[in-house]
Parts: C-alpha cells; structure tokens; sequence
C-alpha cells in the first residue's frame, strides 16, 4: 500500500512582472494551469503552461525569474500526468538555468532541488536522490538559505531516500536535524511538524518499531485536530497511514475505520469521484478481505477501479494496480476461476493497450507468475518467466533483479536447484552493484538465497549467511525490523533441524517477545505461530507441560484472531493432539484429533470445488501429511487407548480415492443434472482430453504445436465444470464413516483395510491392518511390518537367482514364446503370510468373507495365493474381495445382467498401417508416412499370442447361447479405431484379451532407443494395451497420416465415458501395475478404467501363460452365463483353477470393485 508523503510543489511567486501581453495575462493563464491542475486535468494544465513558455521566448518579455518557475511548474504537472520523461527534461531544465543564471548558492536553487530530489525519490531513483539532496545540503552549509522551514524539508526529504535505502540510522539522524529546524520555523503546533511527525513514524514502522510508529502518528493527528485541519489532505494521509499500519499488524477492524475517516475527509477535501478518494478505497477493499470479508473488499476495490477509470481511462497503469488488488483477493477467497480469467484478460488488455515492453504490462506476468507458482500451476507460471525473460531489457534494473529472484525461485521449487543457485548469486551481486550491501533488497536476496541452502541442507554454509545476513541488518535498521525477525526464526528453525534445541528455543522467545510488545494486545497470528514453534522446543526438550501451555496459548490465541474454523488452526490441532496423546492424556488428545480432522476435511471441501484433477492431486500431496501424522500417531497409541482405531479408520476412509471420488461425482452429477448445455460443455471437455492423450503419446517433436494451447483450453473446460458445480460436497464423513460400513457387514463377513503411514516412534514408513468386524464396538488396528522389511524380502528373492519373488512363487512368465517348466514354485514358502495375514488371524475367527482394500505394498501381491501354517492358501479359507476402497461397501448394490459383451483377442500386432489408413479413411489414397512414431527401433515387438484368440471365441460360445449380444474384434479388425468405437458404444462387459505392459521407471537415461511410452513421466503413458498394427509405432515405423497408433494407453482410457460398463476384464499381462501414489492407489490402467467409470475391474499382477488364461476367462464366463454375480463367478472360477494348478497360473489375476 502507498503511504502518502506531501512534497513541496513549486509555484509561481509575486517574482512575476511585465512578462506576457500584460502582467495580468500572465498571472491569469498561470492561474488557469493550477486550476486545471487541482481538477486532474493535468493535460491542459500543460497546454497553459507551455503557452507561458512561448510568451518568455519574447526578447521584450524574457524574463529569468519566471523561466525558471514555469519550467519548475511544468516539471511537477508532468510528474503527476505520469509522463516521467517530460518531467524529468523540465525539472532539470528549471535547475540548470537557475544555476546558470543564479548559481547554487541561493535560495531558489534549493527549492528547485526540494522538488526534483522528490522527483527522483517517487520514480524510485534513488541513487540520483540521493545525490541531488546532498548538493542542496552541501549548499545550505554553504550559507545558500536561512530559511528554517526550506532547510528542514531538505532533510526530511533525504532522510525519505536513506529510508528507502535502508540505511535507517542515517534517516533517524536527518530527521531529528529537520524536526528542530520544523519548530523552529512552524512550532509544534503545526502541520508541518505534523507531516514530519508523519515521515519519522515511517521510518519507525520500518524498523519494527509499532509502538513508536503509532505514537508519532496519534501525534500527529492530535496536532491537526487542535489546528482545526481535520478537513486538511495531511489529516486523511495520516489516517491513511494509520490504517496501513494497523493492517500491517494484523488489526483490520482499526484499520478499517482509519480508512472510513480517511475516507469522509477526503471526500469533502476533494470529491467522490477523486484519485485520491480511489486511492483509500482500494486499500480498504484490501484490509476487508484481509479481515475475511471478501465481498465487501471486492465491492470496494471495484469501485475504486471505476473512479480511476472514469478519470484516467480503463487501461491507464492506475486502472491496472486496482485489478491487481482484485487478483490478490480473489486468490485469498479461494475463488480461483475469477482470479485466473482477472489475469488472463488483464495481462491480454495491458499487452493490446500499452504494448508488451510496457513496465505495466510486464508488472501484471510478474504477479501472474506468482500466483501461477502459489498455485502449483507451474506451467503457466513458466510461461510467464519466459515472457519476463525476453522483456528483461525493457525493464528497470531494480525490477530485472526482482524478477530473477522470483525466478530462482522458481526454479528451486520446480526440482531445478542447480540453475536455482546460479540465478540467487546473480540476484545478491547484481543487489550489491545497484544499491550497496546494506540495501533491503541486497539482505533480502541473501536471505533468500540462505533459505535455498538450508532447503537444500546444507546447515553450515545457510547458518553462516543467515548470521551475516542478520548482523548487517542490526547494524543499519536495528533488531526489530521485519526481516530481522524472519532472518532470526528461520535461524531458530534450523538450530532445531541440528537438534541444539535450547539455542533454537531461546531464539525462537526472543523473537516472540518481539513480536508480542508490538502486537495490539500482544496477540497476531505470528504471535501464536510463534507460541507453537517454542511448543515444539519444550517437546524436544523433554517438557511437555510448558509445550502444552504455549500451544493451547497458540490454538486460543488464533481462535479469538479468526474464529474456530480457520484452516491454519489444524496446525495447532494437530500438535495438540500429539502432545496429549504422548503426555497420556488420550481423551483430549483425541478430541483434539477430531477437531483437527474436521478442519482439514474443511480445506478439502473449500479447495476441492474449484481445482482441476492435477490441481486436486496436487494440494493433496502438500496437505496429506497433517492427515498421515494423526493417523499414525493414533496406530501408535492404539493400544492404550483403542478409540484412537475409529479415528484411524475413518481418515482413511476419508484420503483413499479421494481425488477420484471427486472426479466421479462430477460426472454423475453432469448426468443427473439433465442440462443439455452442461452436458454437451463435459462431453467436449473429455473430446479435448483424448485429443490431448493421443499427442501426447507422440514424439515431442512431431506433437501439435499447439499442445500448450490446447492444454490450456482443456484446463479452463474443467475449471469451468466444477465451477458449475461447486455445490458438491465432496466429502460425506457422515455418510462415509465407518459405523454406517459396520452396518453393511454380515455376520461372517469382515472389512481389512490397509494402511500406509510413518511412524513417530519407529520414524519408518509402516503398514498397518484395520479390521472391522460387525460384532465389534471399535475397529481394531492392527501393526503388521515396516516397508523397507517388504522391499527387503523381495529383494533377497530375486538375489537367490530364482527369477525375483513372483516367479519363484507362481512360475514362469506369460507373454513368451515358451513356458519354462524347468522353474518350479517354491510351494513351502510362507514368508509373505507371516508378515502380512498371520497378525490378523486372531481377529478373522468365525468369519466367512473378507473384502480388503489394499495400500503401499499390498497392491503388488495375490492375497489369495498366500497360505497359511497349515498349508492351505486363503481363497480355501474365504471369500475374498477386493475393493479399491472400503466405501465401495455404501454403493447400492445392482443386480448385473451381461446384455451385451465387447470381446478383443487374436490381435494381428504386425498389421500394416496402410490397411488401417484404408479402413480408417476407405476414400482415402496412398498417403506417403507422417512421422517416425515413438523416437527409435530399440522397442521389441511383440509376439502374435495364439491362445487370446481361443480365448474369445470360447467366450463367444458360451455366451451366444443365452442373451448376450456379442461383439468381436479379432485379428486386423482390433485396430484401435474400432475398438475404441465398440468399448464408447457402452457395452457391460469389455473383454480385451492382448498384450499389455507397464514400465516401471521412465527409461529416458537407460535406454538410447526407448520409445515414448517408455521414455514418459505420465505413469498413463507408462501403461496400456498393444492393438492390431501396434508393432509399427511401438519398434519405431514410420506411420500414415490420419490413424491412430495402435497402443491403446491408460491415458487414453481415462478421458473415454465407460460407465455403461459393468465389467472390465484386462486380459493381458501386467495390467494390475501401475505407480503407487499414496492414498489415491495405482496409477495405470487399473486407475484409467475406475476414472472412465467401470464398476469392476479383472486385471493380472504378473504374465500368465496363454493356454491357462484361456482356461481361467472360460470357467470365469461359464460362471456369469449362468447369471451367478461377478464377485462369486470370478472366485469360482479361481477355486476350480486352484485345484489344478500352482499359483502362477491362477493368482495373477484379481478382481477390484
């Protein structure tokens, strides 16, 4: 916020004589200019001006005095036209011929300094400031004036320029020079010591010295009254200041009522339709949304946006910093959609307006990047770096080195830390050349740049800059100013990372002494950040009763700031809940948890609205982890305290599936919504997607050149929906708790949920059961192994040369020419039994059917083929069923008829492309090859596999005989095109019988000639189906124009609409795998197919061989023929498969709801 400062501006004196026609003339047309000039029509104000001018190049009519003035006049009407260059000439002008005709030492030279040192201050070029106010000063020493007032303003006028240097001592100094020579000349009890009284808070302020900062003003304004000024501009510029003041510390409501006076005098100083009066609406419209209330800040910056429109045209810079103000607003009401179309179309309008090297232009990309960077939209804020880049040259030296610091940024938070570090030492150098080593800006870069390191973790060298940094602040500001305070928490925060807890402790209270002595009743939200940090100090040192006094100091403190239900208050929450739970007291500590639960469940419901899926996944990275620390904590202590299972269970229920939850929702809430307009606007938006999955399954150099755009057009489709239907609650705890699962659990049927988390106590990454029977009062958790034990045990397998875990359990591969016999199982192993299932035995007694709901490790392995002690496997034993999530339970149950069946197999992988150009596009001729598809040949093909074509044609019998309408693709008819027309044409039962894969790491730097699907990022790019012609793109043929490419990606299946389809069943290899992301599960084709809207999902761990597959789907479909349910039909056929077989031939394939 601008904080007003009133400077001395020049006007003509009773030095005017016979210079135009007449006297009268000349003393008339200047009075028109100042008329003009206080009613903003600083144009004409100019014109009148400039017609002086061409009167003073008369010989008769010449006069020395009066050029001076004129030119000075003109000076200060361009500077407020903010035409800084004509400004400039002139100011300059009026100096030089004062010194050519007078020389400096006199009175009209320091006058005329008085005004172009304020110039130079207010365009920020404050070196020339500087040095300009030191000659008036150097001159007044000399004897040029022994005028008290002129003197003390040139002090105070310099000590604004050593204050926004940050040489803050040598502003003090200035200003006690200027305050005796302001009584001096005015007394006390005048509005010039008032405005020094104003400038001297300033400075204050900036040294963290809120106290003093309010004294002086108050003082100030007490001046004013006395004098009967309160009407007077200096009264609302100290309410204004004030205001800012109090908003600064965090007293909105003060601050809102100093703007309100402010206001009113301004008003009948100027009128409503004034700059100034713009001016102090804008800033409250800021302090009301910072009090949280958003509709009437955004009402009241809009305001201000239209008086400055009305005075300076819409696009004038003025116009432009209002919007930037709604931007801000927006962002912190969480109304994303408004503040990205205010950026797009502000940034568009400032470009076509005033060019694109504008200062104003190039100001709304650098604001823009930062709010892309808040949120996490990182390639629209690159995209904006890159403008800023190019524009470097347009832009001042100050703005440059601003902008390279939010770059550094940038590119450390993008993973890019390297580049980072280069870019922070050019940003402090380039500080230190432009305005010393004891510039704000320069410390500030230092700052930054210590951060980076202590990120990065090097403790020593971020130490030592930190403590430079600090001492050089104290040295010219003092020890309380606000970046004084950041430089000495971050320090405390980093002697906690080395554990000297009581260093950490000791500075962490100095700060919050501080901070509380400045505070309006000791209370802001740093205050009770700061209470938590000391908290957490006390708990490491052993002291839990002083932690638990400063956090419920914090948590009581924030309560009364900004009420209960503030986000920031999970934090507090949280820790209150850890340091009751360890210090025994469990009831508190839970209650504590709950709270913090609801808080957090809050944030989602808030954000979840507006945010795309990347967005979704995103914010659930960063604020999953308030959730895991009270999930485990309550694993943790369980035992001592066994509610702490509701609550364990329930926040999983709550995280898994969350982001896809809320992707199916939407969808369904599109369909039941019977909007034409709403429905046609998704099914475009999934048009764009699948357009956006085929090129990106291309190589980067053959892809669209208007990817970007045509990204950027698919975000704003989604953005749009969910706008739209904000309304959604997204999370039903009440709906989805685990009593109401309780209640759908049978007598013999039981719930195992399994959970990831890290451990306090063991500080390992574990995995934890819990079971919910429907006999009992509580779920029971219980703690099964450490991760890292698993990834051992699998990893020891595959080191005894027996072909790695999975082949050493169930056998040889599928997918190959020949099944190697010479493997055999290792049928006496039990390992993954003792460490997964036995645990739980105790608790499964008397029960029939299990559904489990996998996490972490889990998903990688056949629960139904681990057996027991006894030698028997767990398919024997129960009824299992798994389920992506335990809140699949609550879905109303359906009966399934199999009406229509989509089946794929005997794929012809070695198909031409020109026979499918010519079944794609029959009118089309020879079309010579497009592109080299997929970046090399290094890929191997794959092999025709002769079984999937049995396989179908089984399937296809059985089923003809009742009334199932079957559809087949076999041969070179399964091209992609086909098929994907078939599987959108919304079929019950999708049967894709082929090759499937999935790469487990990106291969970019371990295999030259990788294709693409083995090069990406994308996990759905990672994984997928291999279709009739397939061979050609994957081992890196050339392809016609027009076709798609015959590998049907996990990327591709998730923008299609499957949710007409029942069953999917992914009869290929591997098509269970995927990237295990948290709590959302596997990312691969298993998520693709969920997100498209199947229901159930056969899907295989490992490769099967083709003759014993054939055999599984045809007892799996005999079963459905015969109308028995999808869950029993596919366990029948498992147990049949189990009687004959060893596990590799049977327990790769799964079953998930």
């Amino acid at each position: 916020m601008k904080k007003t400062l009133l400077l001395l501006i020049g006007i003509l004196c009773s030095w005017l004589s016979a210079s135009a026609q007449t006297e009268e003339d000349f003393e008339r047309v200047n009075n028109e200019a100042f008329d003009a000039y206080e009613a903003y029509d600083y144009r004409t104000a100019i014109n009148k001006e400039h017609i002086l001018l061409k009167w003073l190049k008369k010989p008769k009519l010449k006069n020395d005095t009066n050029e001076v003035v004129v030119y000075l006049n003109l000076g200060g009407f361009y500077q407020s036209y903010q035409d800084y260059d004509s400004a400039h000439l002139c100011l300059e002008k009026s100096r030089k011929l004062c010194e050519e005709y007078f020389g400096k030492k006199n009175e009209y030279y320091v006058n005329i300094v008085l005004q172009l040192g304020g110039f130079y201050e207010a365009i920020e070029l404050l070196d020339e400031a500087e040095t300009i106010n030191a000659d008036a000063i150097r001159q007044i020493n000399a004897g040029a004036t022994e005028d008290e007032w002129l003197m003390g303003a040139i002090y105070s006028n310099q000590a604004i320029v050593k204050k926004k240097l940050f040489k803050l001592k040598e502003a003090l100094d200035l200003l006690e020079k200027s305050e005796i020579l302001t009584i001096k000349a005015s007394g006390r009890k005048s509005t010039d010591y008032a405005n020094l009284l104003n400038t001297k808070s300033l400075v204050y302020g900036i040294m963290g010295e809120a106290k003093k900062e309010e004294k002086l003003l108050l003082e100030a304004m007490a001046i004013c009254r006395e004098l009967k000024a309160t009407k007077a501009s200096l009264y609302g510029t100290l309410l204004n200041n004030l205001a800012t003041m109090y908003s600064e510390r965090g007293d909105y409501e003060q601050a809102i009522r100093s703007y309100e006076e402010s206001y009113r005098i301004r008003v009948s100083i100027y009128t409503e339709k004034s700059l100034e009066c713009a001016l102090v609406q804008a800033n409250e419209g800021v302090a009301l949304a910072d009090a949280g209330k958003y509709d009437q800040g955004i009402t009241m910056v809009k305001s201000a946006q239209r008086i400055t429109e009305s005075l300076l045209g819409k696009f004038h810079p003025e116009w432009f910093e209002k919007a930037m103000h709604l931007g801000n607003i927006y962002e912190k009401a969480g109304m994303f959609e408004e503040a990205d179309r205010l950026y797009e179309v502000s940034m568009r309008d400032a470009g076509e307006n005033l060019g694109k090297t504008s200062g104003t232009y190039l100001g709304l990309v650098s604001n823009a990047s930062l709010y892309y960077m808040n949120r996490d939209q990182y390639d629209k804020a690159s995209a904006c770096f890159d403008i800023l880049l190019a524009g470097e040259e347009f832009v001042s030296e100050d703005f440059a080195l601003t902008l390279k610091g939010n770059y550094a940024n940038f590119l450390h938070t993008t993973g890019r830390s390297e580049d980072a570090g280069k870019y922070y030492d050019e940003v402090i150098k380039g500080w230190a050349e432009f305005k010393g080593p004891t510039s704000y800006d320069y410390l500030l870069a230092k700052h930054n740049k210590a951060t980076y390191l202590l990120d990065l973790g090097d403790l020593a060298e971020a130490k030592a800059l930190f403590i430079e940094t600090r001492n050089t602040l104290e040295e010219v500001a003092g020890s309380k100013t606000e970046l004084v305070l950041m430089l000495n928490e971050n320090l405390a925060g980093l002697y906690k990372d080395e554990k000297q807890y009581l260093q950490a402790l000791v500075l962490f209270q100095k700060v919050l002494a501080i901070r509380m002595l400045e505070a309006p009743n000791g209370k802001s939200m740093e205050v009770a950040d700061l209470l938590s940090k000391v908290a957490s100090c006390y708990t490491s040192l052993d002291q839990p009763h002083r932690a638990l006094e400063n956090l419920e100091n914090s948590y009581a403190m924030k309560v009364s700031l900004v009420g209960r239900d503030d986000p920031s208050l999970s934090y507090e929450t949280t820790l209150l809940a850890t340091s009751y739970t360890y210090s025994g007291d469990y009831k508190k500590g839970l209650s504590y948890y709950s709270e913090a639960k609801r808080l957090i469940t809050g944030q989602f419901n808030t954000y979840f609205r507006f945010m795309t899926e990347k967005e979704k996944l995103q914010f659930l990275t960063k604020t999953i982890s308030e959730l895991k620390q009270l999930q485990a904590i309550a694993v943790d202590n369980v035992k001592e305290y066994p509610a702490f299972g509701d609550l364990a269970l329930e926040i999983e229920l709550m995280m898994k599936g969350m982001v896809l939850e809320s992707g199916d929702r939407i969808k369904n809430a599109v369909v039941a919504s019977k909007d034409p307009q709403l429905q046609r606007q998704y099914s475009a938006w999934q048009d764009l997607r699948t357009q956006m999955a085929v090129e990106m399954a291309k190589p980067e150099k053959y892809r669209r050149s208007d990817l970007e755009s045509l990204n950027n057009k698919a975000v704003d489709m989604e953005k749009g929906l969910v706008s739209k239907l904000g309304s959604l609650e997204l999370l039903d705890m009440e709906t989805h708790s685990w009593k109401n699962i309780q209640k759908k659990l049978g007598k013999e049927e039981v719930l195992v949920e399994f959970i990831s988390y890290k451990s306090f106590r063991q500080e390992k990454e574990m995995l934890t059961a819990i079971v919910l029977r429907s006999d009992a009062p509580n779920p029971i958790l219980v703690p099964l192994f450490a991760e890292e034990k698993m990834a051992a045990y699998l990893q020891n397998r595959k080191s005894g040369n027996e072909q790695g875990l999975v082949n050493s359990l169930y056998g040889a591969n599928r997918g190959v020419d020949e099944v190697n016999e010479d493997v055999v199982p290792d049928e006496g192993d039990d390992s993954l039994y003792l460490l997964l299932w036995k645990p739980l035995e105790v608790h499964l007694k008397g029960m029939n059917k299990v559904y489990y709901s996998p996490s972490g490790s889990v998903h990688k392995i056949a629960v139904a083929a681990l057996r027991d002690e006894e030698g028997k496997y767990l398919s024997e034993r129960f009824s299992l069923h798994t389920l992506s999530t335990a809140k699949k339970l609550l879905d109303p149950s359906k009966g399934f008829v199999m009406d229509d069946l989509l089946l794929m197999g005997g794929v012809d992988y070695d198909l031409a492309p020109s026979i499918i150009a010519k079944k794609v596009n029959p009118e089309q001729g020879d079309e010579s090859p497009e592109f080299a598809m997929r970046g090399g040949n290094g890929a191997k093909a794959w092999s025709y596999l002769g079984g999937t074509k049995t396989e179908v044609e089984a399937i296809a019998k059985l089923v003809t005989t009742g009334k199932t309408t079957v559809t087949t693709s076999v041969g070179e008819q399964a091209y992609e095109e086909q098929v994907k027309k078939q599987m959108l044409a919304g079929p019950s039962v999708i049967h894709l019988s082929t090759h499937g894969y999935f790469i487990a790491e990106p291969q970019r730097a371990l295999t030259p000639n990788a294709n693409v699907y083995q090069q990406s990022g994308n996990p759905l790019l990672r994984s997928g189906l291999i279709l009739a012609g397939g061979n050609a793109s994957w081992t890196g043929q050339e392809l016609p124009g027009g076709i798609d490419d015959g590998i049907l990606t996990a990327f591709e299946v998730s923008t299609m609409d499957l949710s007409q389809t029942r069953l999917a069943v992914l009869s290929a290899c591997q098509t269970g795998l995927g990237d295990i992301q948290g709590s959302e599960g596997v990312f691969g084709l298993q998520r693709a197919f969920k997100q498209a809207g199947v229901e159930y999902i056969v899907m295989s761990l490992w490769q099967v061989p083709d003759k014993e597959t054939v055999e599984f789907m045809t007892l799996f479909y005999e079963n459905l023929a015969k109308g028995i349910a999808i869950e029993v039909a596919f366990n029948t056929a498992q147990q049949t498969m189990r009687e004959k077989y060893p596990p590799y031939y049977w327990a790769a394939f799964v079953l998930v709801r």
